[in-house]
């Protein structure tokens, strides 16, 4: 009678692992769009700060439910390179965070390839999946590479947090879309409400 009980709870581990493999692989099947390709949206994301040092992305989580953020200006796009000067749209320089949200355009069915590009920590969620996470401080760089495989075209939920805690700053997010090679996502991929 043991033996059914063995093989159900190795099955039940087996499914666990692969799915715990399929979340460390940074890939995620089959998101939903919130809008039709077709559907006009503002350009460039919202953004919100807080003025604070932060080591990892769980202190900063943990913050904004205690604290409310300060609205800044939109953010036309992902695309800031290092510099020493104001992180994002900000007034900052050092010890920020940023709430960033909004939606990105995916125009065509397929699996995309994302990495970003960022000094500090950041972790980027595509049609609530977390794809892409790089949770310390650290010089510039790019994390490793992430899919996300869909069935129709349309815009899909964006969110972003990220924080830079001293020194320069840097936040690119790159995509690779289903018949095309890596670059930075313009300017026209991202949108919000």
């Amino acid at each position: 009678m043991g033996g059914g009980t063995t093989r159900r709870s190795s099955a039940s581990l087996t499914v666990a692992v692969a799915i715990a493999l399929a979340l460390i692989a940074g890939s995620a099947e089959s998101a939903s769009p919130v809008a039709p390709a077709s559907e006009a949206f503002a350009s460039g994301l919202k953004v919100k700060y807080w003025a604070r040092q932060f080591d990892r992305l769980r202190e900063f989580d943990e913050w904004m439910d205690y604290k409310k953020g300060k609205e800044g200006p939109d953010l036309p796009a992902l695309n800031y390179s290092d510099t020493n000067g104001t992180v994002l749209s900000s007034t900052l320089k050092d010890k920020v965070a940023a709430l960033i949200e909004g939606a990105i355009k995916l125009a065509e069915p397929g699996t995309y390839r994302f990495k970003v590009r960022s000094n500090d920590g950041v972790m980027v969620s595509i049609g609530g999946a977390a794809l892409l996470k790089d949770d310390e401080p650290h010089k510039t760089r790019f994390s490793d590479e992430a899919s996300l495989t869909v069935t129709e075209p349309g815009w899909y939920a964006l969110e972003v947090r990220y924080f830079e805690k001293k020194g320069s700053a840097a936040l690119e997010l790159h995509w690779a879309p289903p018949a095309g090679g890596f670059a930075l996502v313009p300017a026209e991929a991202f949108g919000h409400r």
